[in-house]
């Protein structure tokens, strides 16, 4: 079906964030739109739903994390922190995920982001010891160039980021 649109945006901001234009024959020139940030994420949630087996129960571990700040010189973010709750709610509401398995980070500094990293590859451990099927889902909403995630001025490589989360013992990361 077709997404809903809940914002128009100028052509410098839409240039900045990469998004298209809608279909808007009635006016001169169209619009810059992007889709309803609640409509992706429950979207996005759903289709994680269905990533286990239908005979398979499974722990789902979720981090979700959001940053409006990136470095000095970057435009601050309105929503990454409320979209990473945003998706948290949906991972425990509709995604599966019991409540004690999910962390929220808003704002995090590097060593809370990392410390959470850790933290959630201790729980997929002692679940999979337990023989437990374990499922991981990271959400970061944020700034990222250069191939470093951007957590308010400090930065993470991204390859870091990957190894960490490969390096997760758990069925699905």
């Amino acid at each position: 079906g077709r997404h809903t649109m809940d914002r128009v945006l100028d052509r410098s901001s839409a240039e900045r964030c990469g998004l298209s234009r809608s279909a808007n024959p009635a006016a001169g020139r169209r619009p810059l739109t992007r889709p309803g940030r609640s409509s992706v994420l429950a979207l996005l949630a759903w289709g994680l739903c269905w990533m286990a087996p239908t005979d398979a129960v499974a722990a789902r571990l979720v981090l979700a994390s959001g940053h409006n700040l990136g470095d000095t010189e970057q435009v601050p973010l309105l929503y990454a922190e409320s979209e990473a709750a945003e998706f948290a709610a949906i991972m425990t509401g509709l995604g599966g995920a019991a409540e004690d398995q999910v962390t929220v980070l808003r704002g995090p500094n590097l060593a809370t982001f990392k410390l959470a990293l850790q933290r959630l590859a201790l729980s997929a451990a002692s679940l999979r010891t337990r023989g437990e099927r374990v499922e991981v889902i990271v959400y970061v909403s944020g700034h990222a160039r250069d191939g470093k995630l951007s957590l308010g001025g400090e930065h993470m490589p991204l390859t870091e980021l990957r190894s960490t989360l490969q390096n997760i013992d758990a069925d699905v990361v």
